[in-house]
């Protein structure tokens, strides 16, 4: 390698890193406008009883904050992603004579608030 070479790789090597770090930096404001996104959706979603996200997106668990921090995620824990059944009552209420069958062969829970209404199959 002669010496002309050295400081034109030195050059092109400051380039890339200079270019990097700029897309690092653009990633990271993208990665934290994501977060903040996601916070608030998990505000909406929780209702008021959600904790604030922290600076790295975990609940801060603040000493006033600490019970109702441990009931949400107590709640959220118990949900398995199922409605009551008073909400699939009203959706079943909707639902057409044709496809009664249908809706009630989803799951158990289902089938339990197709028995309820009355409906026959």
């Amino acid at each position: 390698m002669s010496a002309k070479e050295a400081p034109q790789e030195s050059t092109c090597l400051e380039e890339e890193v200079a270019a990097l770090r700029k897309q690092v930096e653009i990633l990271m404001s993208e990665n934290e406008a994501q977060r903040s996104k996601i916070g608030r959706l998990e505000a909406i979603a929780g209702g008021a009883n959600a904790a604030p996200a922290g600076p790295e997106g975990k609940e801060s668990k603040t000493n006033c904050e600490n019970g109702a921090v441990v009931k949400q995620q107590t709640k959220e824990q118990e949900w398995k992603g199922e409605l009551p059944d008073e909400l699939w009552a009203k959706i079943f209420e909707d639902v057409d004579d044709d496809s009664i069958t249908a809706f009630a062969s989803v799951n158990k829970q289902l089938r339990r608030v197709q028995r309820r209404s009355g409906r026959k199959l």
